[in-house]
């Protein structure tokens, strides 16, 4: 069978690239994500690149009696970088424009990852960092799919031509080996570690190998199976397969692996199958289909950026016509780049190799140095002057305060000659300086209140910390613990010296549903201490459009600032509040173990005036996300509560112990 064109596989191209589309537009009907299988369309994708490369690896050896490694890369070289480096170099422009610093310094680390096919290493390593930014908005994160390509077209080709040569007739049965194994493996790994098994080659080899196998089959045996009676329905069953994969596979369901199963045999089915007098491959062959396969590989690249940044423009509120703007404008990227750069570099005639290595090598070298020069300045904060302007004292750099949220406890873990780098690791964890250090001075009499919990009790601690002159008779430490309550760090927690100090211990999570039955496991060991034990309620959550909060919604659109409005309307969007069932489910636990509680919201908002506290009175932020403090806010909201007297129950609770 010689690698002839097959015009059903770009109108399988388009069945691949078309739900990634609307998948990435994250809308959703009656409850349901529309195309809730729609990243399968990148599975899709790699069983059609397997299954092509492979016919041209296994013709060029069967003409020749030889494959050329170095034609076989420029021939990939010519087909992905030019317009994956046209679209880093728009996406750079528009995030000079757009993306505040630290977010600047994200693009800048992963536009160089993009261009060495290593995007999916750095994908997975920023998946573990605390806090990180919604992915929707990170302008190459897809990138990580041509990183596994690139990865697999670096060892697949040799392998496969040793085969070959040496044992030609048990390719087959090797790679049926291998295909089993790979999937064996990827169903382990995505039970294991989810994110490391979603972009690592380890477990998608399988999916590029099933479109392998089936191209040496194919022509190893062209008449195989196409003799079946039923043969002319397998298009049709395996459209039905994919069609059922797209609209109803979530993405944790066992994917990659057996969730990623129909997608993958329907692809196959597809493929071996198809017979020009069969319906399905007459509409996959058909002028739409095959348009859109065309530039699929561009709608691919452009589709991403487009959406992030015009999330940015919009403040991460889209509406229909934004939708449908995103789309429009990734067509028409997608086209122009068909014709102005992927179709021109794929002719070696009328692109040199020597013309198009020095381009590309160019392009490549300006990315590097630029992102460089990026990272070396921060992100280059200078460049927002309007935004600076606009904002004022405050800052429009969320992902800055989350950091600088954490400064307060980093420099005092310093100062007393203890690490904590990076400090967002102890979110859900205790740094050394808070297990092995006493922060309290026991030669001063009064209260010492020890805080337990996630990032949230940094909050807690920042907020008391800073007006700390508001507490005379008071002194605080903290320590990080995850909300799941692990034994070890219970265990930890009391054999800390700030524990055993400690006359109170404060204990504040951003508490979540699955986790309060496990509550008791911390709850249980503190009463029996013989401590002063106080919980607080969960804290008030506020619109989750991350990375901007209605301080950012608010100014950016009108221009001013306006905190009784933004106010009014942060009290109107709160998703969790005081009132709230898991409040109430904590509430329940607290007196069941005869502890006091103290109300969270009561010094945020204020019911009378249907208020709560966003903005503070020199023009700062309070929180910069959902609910975390910033430090200018935690400094405000200690005052606040110190004015409240709202730790005066936990002293009258100890005196009844």
């Amino acid at each position: 069978m010689k690698p002839g064109y097959r015009p059903e596989i770009d109108g399988l191209r388009t069945i691949a690239v078309v739900p990634v589309l609307i998948y990435h537009l994250d809308l959703s009907f009656a409850g349901r994500k529309v195309f809730e299988g729609g990243f399968l369309g990148v599975d899709i994708f790699f069983v059609i690149s397997g299954f092509l490369i492979t016919r041209l690896i296994r013709q060029e050896y069967l003409d020749t009696g030889r494959f050329s490694l170095l034609k076989f890369y420029e021939r990939r070289v010519r087909r992905l970088m030019p317009t994956l480096f046209v679209v880093i170099g728009a996406s750079y422009i528009a995030a000079v424009a757009i993306l505040v610093p630290t977010a600047m310094v994200d693009f800048a680390r992963s536009a160089m990852a993009a261009v060495g096919f290593v995007s999916n290493f750095y994908w997975l390593a920023e998946s573990h960092v605390y806090g990180a930014r919604e992915g929707l908005i990170e302008p190459l994160l897809h990138t990580w799919s041509l990183a596994v390509e690139e990865q697999f077209y670096l060892i697949f080709p040799l392998i496969y031509v040793a085969a070959l040569a040496r044992f030609p007739q048990r390719v087959l049965g090797l790679g049926l080996v291998a295909i089993v194994a790979g999937f064996t493996l990827a169903v382990y790994l995505t039970q294991s570690d989810f994110s490391f098994s979603f972009y690592m080659l380890l477990s998608r080899i399988w999916e590029l190998l099933a479109g392998a196998l089936l191209a040496h089959m194919l022509a190893s045996y062209p008449h195989l199976g196409r003799d079946f009676v039923a043969a002319w329905a397998m298009p049709i069953l395996g459209m039905v397969l994919i069609g059922i994969s797209l609209l109803l596979v979530p993405l944790r369901w066992q994917h990659p692996g057996i969730g990623t199963l129909g997608a993958i045999l329907g692809t196959m089915l597809i493929i071996w199958f198809a017979n020009p007098r069969e319906p399905v491959t007459r509409l996959l062959s058909s002028r739409p289909f095959v348009a859109v396969g065309l530039i699929s590989y561009g709608l691919y690249l452009w589709h991403y950026p487009i959406y992030a940044f015009g999330r940015h423009l919009v403040l991460m509120e889209p509406r229909a016509p934004h939708y449908v703007a995103f789309v429009a404008l990734s067509f028409i990227a997608a086209t122009a780049t068909y014709f102005l750069v992927e179709s021109p570099f794929r002719n070696g005639r009328r692109v040199p190799g020597r013309v198009m290595a020095g381009s590309l090598a160019t392009v490549a070298v300006a990315i590097f140095a630029l992102s460089l020069a990026m990272l070396e300045r921060g992100g280059a904060p200078g460049r927002l002057t309007g935004l600076a302007a606009l904002y004022g004292p405050a800052e429009p750099d969320n992902d800055y305060l989350r950091e600088h949220s954490w400064s307060v406890l980093a420099e005092m873990s310093e100062a007393n000659g203890f690490e904590m780098s990076p400090v967002l690791d102890y979110a859900h964890a205790p740094a050394s300086h808070e297990t092995d250090r006493l922060w309290f001075d026991l030669d001063v009499p009064g209260e010492k209140v020890l805080i337990v919990g996630n990032s949230h009790s940094k909050d807690m601690f920042n907020a008391l910390h800073l007006a700390g002159d508001a507490f005379p008779n008071f002194e605080f430490a903290r320590f990080g613990m995850h909300v799941e309550i692990d034994r070890a760090q219970v265990e930890t927690l009391m054999e800390t010296p700030n524990f055993a100090a400690a006359n109170t211990i404060l204990v504040t999570f951003r508490f979540r549903d699955y986790a309060l039955e496990r509550l008791p496991i911390l709850l249980e060991p503190l009463v029996a201490s013989g401590k002063n034990v106080v919980l607080t309620t969960t804290t008030t959550e506020f619109d989750r459009a991350e990375p901007y909060t209605l301080f950012d919604r608010h100014l950016r659109r009108h221009g001013t600032l306006d905190a009784d409005v933004i106010g009014r309307a942060a009290w109107a969007d709160r998703r969790v509040t005081s009132e709230s069932p898991l409040n109430q489910s904590l509430r329940e636990i607290a007196a069941n173990h005869g502890l006091l509680i103290l109300d969270k919201e009561a010094y945020l908002c204020e019911p009378t005036r249907e208020h709560c506290t966003m903005v503070t009175p020199d023009g700062r932020k309070v929180l910069f996300d959902y609910g975390h403090y910033t430090l200018h806010g935690a400094a405000f909201l200690g005052r606040r509560i110190a004015e409240m007297d709202w730790l005066a129950p936990l002293r009258s609770h100890r005196k009844k112990l």
